[in-house]
């Protein structure tokens, strides 16, 4: 009996251990479990504040939409390569992403809205929610001051890159006309492409504008002869005047030129920039502004952008060097003697008259003084006359055909 007594008192007192060891080891695990949580709440908590600070991601690949209107901008677009200045442009971009750490490619599409106009809106392929149709960033004859038209609503702009300004492209007769001041300016049958910033910038100084939907349009009312007159950016106006453009032939040809020959119709002057999305429609329309303008202080964009200004702004062509008259052939010794015989002509003629006089006085005299002697002098003076008769007709005739 008391041995069981003692087996029950030890057996109690071990379920006493385990029990207060669970609740021990219960205890703990709360406490590791919470300790647990609120470490996870940390993490979450601290998530998101790293998220905010840390850089977006670009789009990869970039998608350049490049608008042809003016050639030397940009021309010969693929999916890979694009000419003009939005080419290189495109390269520049990608070298500068990559000297940050980010090795993004590039690719490129033609803006087929050349024409400009309402039937072919502005900034169409930024604004658009078409992936098959969405660029990222747009690159040509965008000026800045496109941000007062309606199609550029949601458009950032990044820095300039071009300047350029408005001219005419006209006959040579009235541009003649307008610089005889014959015709006034504002006198003027214009047109100009609706909903572009030079339909703004013309008023005030031509009062008879014609608009037209398309740049194509107002080229066919300028060849019909119902204006007088197309108004457009001078680089694009270039473009039209040197190459075929639009299925047409360059203007030159015609007997075209532009108008006004040295500065721009108006003081405003266009900065073409890239455009890109607004930052409230694009997560990283910062980031992207911000490559763009370091890309366009890059050593090889500056060279394109002079080349540009080249295009716009040709040197006229020499005149034609002319033929050399024989004068400026002749050698040295000649034209000296020319030079020397010329100057003592009038000299030499006098003393030749002198001479021929004394001489036939002289020999009528030895013809009846029977001087054989004199006579003999008197034919040595014939023939230093004859030698001074010849060198006459020698300076006659240098003097007059101009050796």
């Amino acid at each position: 009996m008391t041995i069981i007594m003692q087996l029950l008192i030890h057996f109690r007192g071990g379920v006493s251990f385990v029990r207060s060891s669970v609740l021990a080891v219960g205890k703990h695990f709360r406490l590791g479990i919470i300790l647990a949580l609120a470490c996870l709440a940390c993490v979450l908590s601290y998530v998101p504040a790293v998220s905010q600070t840390s850089p977006t991601q670009l789009p990869n690949p970039l998608k350049i939409g490049v608008r042809t209107s003016a050639y030397e901008i940009g021309n010969t677009v693929s999916i890979n390569q694009a000419g003009g200045f939005c080419g290189t442009f495109g390269e520049e971009l990608k070298q500068e992403l990559a000297n940050n750490g980010k090795q993004i490619e590039v690719e490129y599409y033609e803006i087929k809205n050349d024409g400009l106009g309402h039937k072919y809106p502005r900034y169409h392929g930024l604004k658009t929610d078409n992936f098959q149709e969405k660029i990222n960033i747009e690159c040509g004859p965008n000026s800045k001051s496109s941000n007062n038209l309606e199609t550029a609503k949601g458009i950032d702009f990044s820095d300039p890159f071009y300047e350029t300004g408005v001219k005419l492209l006209l006959p040579q007769k009235l541009a003649s006309d307008l610089d005889l001041q014959s015709r006034k300016l504002r006198s003027i049958k214009v047109g100009v492409v609706e909903e572009t910033t030079t339909s703004l910038l013309l008023r005030g100084i031509v009062d008879n504008i014609d608009k037209y939907d398309t740049r194509d349009e107002a080229l066919d009312a300028l060849d019909a002869e119902k204006i007088e007159a197309f108004a457009s950016d001078a680089l694009i106006l270039q473009t039209i005047l040197d190459r075929e453009t639009l299925s047409k032939s360059p203007y030159r040809r015609k007997g075209f030129t532009l108008f006004k020959k040295d500065g721009y119709l108006t003081d405003s002057i266009e900065e073409y920039v890239m455009a890109v999305e607004a930052k409230e429609r694009s997560t990283f329309s910062d980031e992207l502004i911000d490559s763009i303008n370091r890309t366009l202080k890059r050593d090889t964009i500056s060279q394109a952008k002079q080349k540009l200004k080249q295009i716009e702004n040709p040197t006229p062509p020499a005149p034609p060097t002319s033929i050399t008259p024989p004068t400026q052939t002749t050698p040295d010794i000649l034209r000296w003697l020319q030079e020397f015989l010329s100057s003592i002509f009038t000299e030499i003629l006098g003393v030749f008259i002198t001479l021929l006089s004394t001489f036939i006085i002289l020999l009528n005299r030895t013809r009846r003084g029977q001087r054989e002697h004199l006579k003999l002098f008197l034919w040595i003076l014939f023939a230093v006359l004859c030698v001074l008769g010849f060198i006459i007709i020698i300076a006659i005739w240098l003097q007059y055909k101009k050796l």
